[in-house]
This record gives structure tokens, C-alpha cells and sequence, in this order.
């Protein structure tokens, strides 16, 4: 008898229930997610798209702004600043005009915001908000030397330190990955007044397609960094940002690496690929020179995955179609989705939906932006319960079966340790799996 035509044993441990909640009229179907806002500024037609990316700021004496990219389909386009302090409440405070553009990305930086975009026109550049007073942002600069336009913008707040990935020039041509310091007197850097201090890959101009690096974000003294084009993971020693050097770089089945975030250990990393059908890749980062695939999850196969960010021991997600995902990371090698949100009735697939979720307010508070209808606020509910299923065969591990969540159509393939993760409705719950040559029922459980 072998391994694919034996019958699988499933073992499974339920710790406790997890809550599903319906949506009220006009609400965002979701599970374990509590809808609070949804404010509906800056509209696109029906059917149209007019926003992109969002994300937080938290001024010092604990008020909360969320920030939300908008693209000019009506005019005017730039960055709408809402106090989401009562987060049910929303307040719009700011509208900083910007080029129209359907990427606008921004991160911000003790008492500013900075905004990057790929658009042409007046206001192009890096745009600095100055958040001193936060219910009335200003414009305080625009930062444009060595290059004039940036497709997404990481920070590094203990440090000082921004990086804007996918520059180019004036004249359209790929200027790489640059690093400024926000923070360094002795060579005049400010938050307001940005100075250079490094480029990647460095070398002629323009960067070719291969070192083109999509997202990057820093953590720690590493860098992590997607370069979309070559499908290639790479991970930069960043203990100087002044010199950072590369320290490992793979490719790997299906890769059009468009962002990576790491684990709260650092021993594990979530890549997402942008293309219909690609998971969400779980690499072993423990030995870097060798990084290995331990697991690859999708809430569906037609959706794409989009941006991936890890807060403590959750994992979110934002999956264009299929909205925000929220997944435990008490077994970081094996995520196991808890929570969703789902603001998009369309069919799955494509790039409509959800462009970005930001779990960062202090507060717990977590705000999305779908692309064609805006701004919305949520609040994650923690009551959840957990599944582990272990898939053996003649007491060895069985990888390479799909066992399915039936009760919520939860699906996941069992990798080299035949093992995964899911949290179950309250009540009787029923599992199938599946492999290439037999499809069996596994026992149900409560």
C-alpha cells in the first residue's frame, strides 16, 4: 500500500469557539471583525476606482489619524487625513493635494506623514506633512533630488531613516532604492529637510529590472526587500543604512515578490505575489543562507494577495477582492486565518477591493482602503478557538493533502510536516481531505 492510495488519519485539537457575525444592510460581511466606520468622502463614480493606499498616525498625546490615498477620479486628488481617535466617529481634518495617480503610498514619522506616488503634475515628489497641529495638517515640503517619484515608502521610526523604493527620475529612468536620514544633525537632516545618505543597488542609471526593489521594510538590523520583476526575496544587513549590504536573496515557484514582512521572531517571513492563484508564502528564515518554503496559504484561489503586516502575533492581510484577513501566528511556521472582512460584493479576483489594511493604532483599532469605496474602520474581535490537523499515514507524515474546513469552506494543503491550521465556527465541525488519488472524510470534532 502506498502513501497516496492509504486512507489519512486526522488528528485534531479544538481549544475553544470562535465567533461569526452577519453584516448589517450596507455593512462589510465579516468574521470575528467588528465594522465601526465607513466614511464615503471623495467617491468615484459607480463602479469606478478612486483610492489606494492607508495608513496611521498616532500623534504624541495619543490621538489617532488614519490617512488614505486618494487618485483624482473626481478631482481632487492627494491624501485625506481622518481623526479616528473615537474610531466609530471619523473626522476628516486634511486634504493635502498631490499628482492623480493610482498608487499613492505613505508612512509617517513622529509629527509627520510622508507621501510618495507614481503621478506626474504639480505637487510631484516626496511630499512631507507636517503634523504638529494634526486636526490641521500642512504641507511643510517636497523633497525631490536624485529622483522625483517613488512607488511605495518604508520607515524606520527608532533610527530616523526613510526608504523609498522604485525611484526614478525626472526623465522616467529607474533611480533604485534610496535611503535618507531624517534625523541626523551633523549632516543637517531633518524630518522637514531629508538628506541622503545611500542608494541600492547603486552603480549606472538606470537600475535594471532585476535590482528593481517593489517594498522593502526594515526591522531590526535587517532590511527586507521584494523585487517584483525577477520574483527574488532578498534580506539587506542594515545595521549601518548608510551601507547596506546584501545578505541572501532567493527565488522560488510562482514569485513576482511584491512584499515581505517578518515574524515577531525573525525566524519566519510572509511574501505576498500579486498574481491570481499565489498564495501567501511562509519562508523558514532561520538559516538564511538556506531559506526554506514552509508553508503557502490562500482564503481563495482566484484572489490575490496583496500586502502582508505583522502586528505581535497576528498576521494581516489584504486581499483585494476577498478584503482583510486576519491570521494567529502562535504557530508562525503555519498561520491559521481567525478573522475577515470582506468590503468588496463583486466576483473574486482582479483588483478591486481591498489595496491596504493597517493594524497600527495603539488603541487596536484597524483601518482598510478599498479602491472603490474608500475608508473603512474595524475593530478585531479575539475569541477564537484553535484546529491544528496533523495528517499521517502509517505513522508518517502525509504531505500534499487539502483538507477543507467544510462548516466555512476553509481549505489548506498539507506541506512536508503535514500539518495545518484553522479556526472553526462554534459547534460540530467536519473536515474533508483530499489528495492526488483518493478523497476521504475525516472524523468531525467539536
Amino acid at each position: 500500500m502506498t502513501p497516496r492510495s492509504a486512507l489519512a488519519a486526522v488528528t485534531a485539537a479544538v481549544l475553544t469557539a470562535c465567533t461569526l457575525t452577519g453584516p448589517a444592510p450596507g455593512q462589510p460581511v465579516t468574521r470575528n471583525i467588528t465594522f465601526l466606520a465607513h466614511p464615503t468622502d471623495y467617491a468615484p463614480p459607480p463602479g469606478g476606482q478612486n483610492y489606494s493606499a492607508c495608513w496611521s498616525y498616532i500623534h504624541g498625546d495619543g490621538r489617532e489619524y488614519a490617512i488614505i490615498g486618494v487618485n483624482g477620479n473626481p478631482a481632487p486628488s492627494g491624501t485625506a487625513i481622518y481623526n479616528v481617535t473615537n474610531p466609530a466617529t471619523p473626522l476628516l481634518v486634511g486634504f493635502i493635494p498631490g499628482p492623480p495617480s493610482i498608487w499613492r503610498e505613505m508612512k509617517s514619522y513622529r509629527n509627520w506623514i510622508y507621501v510618495v506616488t507614481e503621478g506626474e503634475g504639480p505637487g510631484f515628489g516626496l511630499q512631507i506633512i507636517r503634523m504638529t497641529s494634526p486636526d490641521s495638517p500642512v504641507l511643510a515640503a517636497t523633497y525631490n533630488t536624485n529622483f522625483t517619484h517613488s512607488h511605495t515608502v518604508a520607515v524606520d521610526t527608532t533610527r530616523g531613516i526613510l526608504i523609498c523604493n522604485g525611484t526614478r527620475n525626472g526623465s522616467g529612468l529607474a533611480t533604485g532604492m534610496r535611503i535618507l536620514a531624517l534625523n541626523n544633525p551633523g549632516l543637517g537632516a531633518t524630518p522637514e529637510n531629508p538628506v541622503e545618505i545611500a542608494w541600492w543597488p547603486g552603480g549606472a542609471i538606470p537600475v535594471p529590472d532585476d535590482n528593481y526593489v517593489h517594498d522593502s521594510v526594515p526591522v531590526g538590523n535587517r532590511l527586507y526587500c521584494a523585487s517584483i520583476y525577477p520574483g527574488i526575496e532578498r534580506v539587506l544587513d542594515f545595521t549601518n543604512p548608510a551601507a547596506p549590504v546584501q545578505i541572501s536573496a532567493w527565488n522560488y515557484p510562482g514569485g513576482f515578490t511584491h512584499n515581505s514582512w517578518p515574524d515577531a521572531s525573525g525566524n519566519f517571513l510572509y511574501v505576498t505575489d500579486e498574481v491570481k492563484g499565489e498564495p501567501l508564502k511562509v519562508f523558514d528564515i532561520t538559516n538564511l543562507a538556506v531559506p526554506s518554503l514552509a508553508d503557502a496559504i490562500t482564503s481563495n484561489p482566484q484572489a490575490i494577495i496583496h500586502n502582508a503586516h505583522v502586528r505581535g502575533s497576528e498576521l494581516y492581510l489584504s486581499n483585494y477582492t476577498e478584503g482583510i484577513r486576519v491570521l494567529d501566528l502562535s504557530d508562525p511556521a503555519h498561520p491559521a486565518e481567525f478573522a475577515w472582512a470582506d468590503t468588496y460584493a463583486g466576483p473574486s479576483g482582479g483588483y478591486s477591493g481591498v489595496w491596504e489594511v493597517c493594524p497600527f493604532f495603539p488603541s487596536g483599532t484597524v483601518i482598510a482602503s478599498d479602491r472603490n469605496t474608500g475608508l473603512y474602520v474595524y475593530r478585531v474581535v479575539h475569541d477564537y478557538g484553535i484546529v491544528r490537523t496533523h495528517v499521517v499515514t502509517g505513522g508518517l507524515p502525509f504531505p500534499g493533502v487539502e483538507v477543507h474546513l467544510t462548516t466555512l469552506g476553509d481549505s489548506l494543503i498539507t506541506r512536508p510536516a503535514a500539518s495545518s491550521s484553522s479556526r472553526p465556527v462554534p459547534g460540530r465541525t467536519r473536515w474533508w481531505r483530499t489528495s492526488s488519488a483518493t478523497t476521504t472524510r475525516a472524523p468531525s470534532a467539536r
